[in-house]
């Protein structure tokens, strides 16, 4: 799962440099690369819905392989389309499909194989290393549009891509593919048991409102950059891929500490610290500014999200399903409709109002989120303990 987290966050990761500035070059305005960012997040949605429905009926090795197969397909795309918007388009949706299909089976591998005590931890790892595509995502994909065009660093993805389903074919990949799908209760009534349940009401508020804050980042933060500083596709990469450092670094710390001290707090605290970075953003106007408080929002993303996972798994053994499939196809949706919602309305907010003012209510509506999650939570644990 860690491989696969990693090559599917490269995918991902070459893009966020150089997509911008392509599409600028293509004549889209800040407002319509916003789309083309949340293209990914849209198809991701009708994707997972798909697997809440029918992912518990398939085993999670075979998931895998074919997200894998869909994140090599979006790769190859991208290099075919450096000149045609709309089959830039169609990358992002694809990579949305097999995107959707990887983090729903193999955090499902994942959460079977360890014990609540570890599951933080564990999945804390599986972030980390994931985390190491994230970095190299933008750092090779601004150096190899510096070298060699749009094209190039997509190539390189499809090639990893193709050695990625070799491996899955062979006698271990196809041992995983067997392992069987986790069965439990109908779809319907898993989710709606899911969702009466307070403490998972406050952790979709969580990861909706910190995957928003990524997504409005990463699709229109490098354009204001290249528009304003003039910073190169190698530039932008370097800043991110240092935030994604520090994202990285953190993340089985924030798992295990939430292991000890709880989900929720671990994460309202990412949160909070994600709303003073939104707050000063806007300050930074160099490169070098940018990038630390670039640093400061990666912190806090590991420390909002990497408890989000373990917290639901452990809401699938209350429920007594022992479906993380479901849970996870879920976890995703969310995840998934936050990336929409960041760029989309984001690059609206931008285009109309600025940079400074969006930041200041997404900065506002982020606390306001921390606290409002922490609150439901707080609720339904005293409800739980008075039965």
């Amino acid at each position: 799962m860690s491989i696969v987290a990693a090559f599917d966050l490269l995918v991902y990761g070459l893009g966020i440099p150089i997509l911008p500035i392509q599409s600028a070059a293509l004549g889209l305005d800040i407002a319509d690369t916003g789309l083309l960012f949340a293209a990914f997040a849209g198809t991701q949605v009708f994707a997972l819905i798909w697997a809440l429905t029918y992912a518990s009926r398939i085993a999670p090795g075979r998931l895998l392989g074919v997200g894998v197969v869909c994140c090599t397909a979006a790769a190859a795309i991208f290099a075919l389309s450096a000149e045609w918007v709309p089959g830039l388009v169609a990358g992002r949706m694809v990579h949305g499909v097999g995107s959707a299909l990887c983090w729903v089976a193999g955090p499902a591998l994942v959460s079977a194989l360890y014990a609540d005590a570890e599951r933080g931890g564990a999945l804390g790892t599986v972030l980390a290393v994931g985390a190491v595509g994230s970095l190299a995502g933008p750092l090779l994909g601004g150096a190899l549009y510096d070298w060699g065009g749009f094209p190039a660093p997509f190539w390189l993805a499809t090639a990893i891509g193709v050695a990625l389903i070799g491996a899955l074919i062979s006698p271990v990949g196809r041992a995983l593919a067997r392992l069987a799908a986790q069965g439990g209760a109908s779809p319907g009534a898993a989710i709606l048991g899911l969702l009466r349940d307070g403490r998972v009401i406050a952790v979709l508020v969580f990861l909706g409102c910190a995957t928003a804050g990524l997504g409005l980042i990463e699709g229109m933060l490098p354009a204001v950059m290249h528009e304003t500083l003039g910073t190169s596709g190698l530039e932008t990469g370097v800043i991110f891929g240092v935030a994604v450092l520090c994202y990285g670094l953190c993340a089985p710390g924030a798992g295990r500490l939430s292991d000890r001290v709880g989900r929720v707090p671990v994460s309202v605290g990412g949160l909070l610290l994600m709303a003073v970075g939104f707050a000063l953003l806007p300050l930074g106007t160099t490169q070098v500014a940018i990038g630390a408080v670039a640093c400061v929002l990666g912190v806090a993303l590991g420390f909002a999200l990497t408890p989000t996972m373990p917290a639901l798994a452990e809401a699938v053994e209350r429920q007594g399903t022992g479906d993380y499939t479901l849970v996870y196809a879920l976890h995703s949706i969310v995840y998934a409709a936050g990336l929409f919602t960041g760029p989309s309305l984001g690059g609206q907010g931008i285009a109309r109002h600025g940079l400074t003012v969006t930041l200041a209510v997404v900065c506002a509506v982020t606390a306001a989120a921390a606290l409002l999650g922490w609150g439901v939570d707080r609720r339904a644990r005293a409800r739980s303990a008075a039965r």
